[in-house]
């Protein structure tokens, strides 16, 4: 498939791969995605809103939720129909045309449009389904149409993401500014070449925050009480 499909023929072309259950359709339940620069902590804030749904209220509404980030990359490479690397698919990376040849012809992996549609796929249904929190994967724009989607931005300054990726790889200055330099250019390219749109554009998301300014709890907490106001009195697509 081209980069310059539109979405509408993308998802037709999933559908007929991949074909969705006939009871699937929207639930009416609110869910989260989070799209975020890297070590902008996303990770951290979704686990942070998970928690906060085991003591929110009304209960009805918040019991239940479920986390998918890594978890996300396992569902995809569980399909037998794919043969996929996991590493790749965890860390979200994004190959050029020819990587991806590259990969089909000597790694014997499945072509990358193929493994996205799958992963498209199964985004869609988790959140049709609702009581999901969903990280990264152009999840905000794959969603959009779907009516009770809260839609997160996590930003920060370089040097604050860079830090943070260090402490957590355990790596050098150097190895840290490049691997976030990837994430965000993989992220990025991911976004422009199945939605044609900018992954930093705001109006493709409800709430931006600066994780360096405002403290992770308050993210989640405002989050909840977005999650509760559109599940009384819902949104117009």
């Amino acid at each position: 498939m081209g980069s310059t499909a539109p979405l509408e023929r993308f998802l037709a072309a999933a559908a007929k791969m991949f074909p969705e259950s006939k009871s699937s359709g929207a639930s009416g339940v609110p869910f989260v995605t989070i799209s975020r620069q890297a070590g902008a902590g996303g990770h951290v804030l979704a686990r942070a809103l998970l928690d906060r749904t085991l003591e929110a209220r009304p209960k009805a509404l918040f019991e239940g939720w479920s986390l998918f980030d890594e978890r996300l990359a396992e569902m995809v490479a569980e399909n037998p129909a794919l043969k996929v690397s996991l590493r790749g698919l965890a860390e979200e990376e994004f190959a050029s045309d020819i990587q991806d040849m590259v990969s089909s012809w000597i790694g014997g992996l499945s072509p990358q449009s193929v493994v996205v549609a799958h992963l498209f796929k199964v985004i869609r249904g988790l959140a049709q389904q609702g009581k999901v929190i969903i990280v990264g994967r152009a999840g905000a724009c794959l969603t959009r149409t779907l009516p009770l989607g809260v839609h997160l931005r996590l930003m920060a300054p370089l040097d604050v993401r860079v830090r943070r990726v260090r402490a957590v790889l355990g790596s050098s200055e150097k190895e840290a500014r490049r691997v976030v330099a990837d994430r965000d250019r993989a992220r990025a390219a991911l976004v422009k070449t199945y939605f044609h749109r900018d992954i930093d554009d705001p109006l493709l998301y409800d709430l931006v925050w600066n994780t360096d300014t405002v403290p992770v709890e308050v993210v989640a907490s405002t989050t909840l009480r977005a999650v509760e106001s559109l599940a009384r009195r819902g949104r117009r697509v």
